[in-house]
């Protein structure tokens, strides 16, 4: 590696963003919270999911007990 190459590198490490992090670091720190959000968007989305189906059992059974007393 050249001595340019190795203070570029050196010089790169260490810029800090505006949250005092290194570029790169903020930048996995901000896509890891996004994987976190996708993950809670996606367990909130299941939990909808299975409310719903709860609910929709429910109603069938009101309707099939509703068809018995009224053929």
């Amino acid at each position: 590696m050249s001595s340019t190459s190795r203070a570029n590198r050196s010089r790169r490490r260490g810029r800090l963003s505006q949250g005092g992090l290194p570029p790169d670091a903020a930048t996995d720190i901000s896509q890891s919270v996004e994987r976190d959000d996708s993950r809670a968007d996606v367990a909130n989305l299941a939990d909808a999911v299975a409310s719903l189906t709860r609910q929709v059992a429910d109603l069938q059974a009101v309707v099939m007990a509703l068809k018995r007393l009224h053929p």
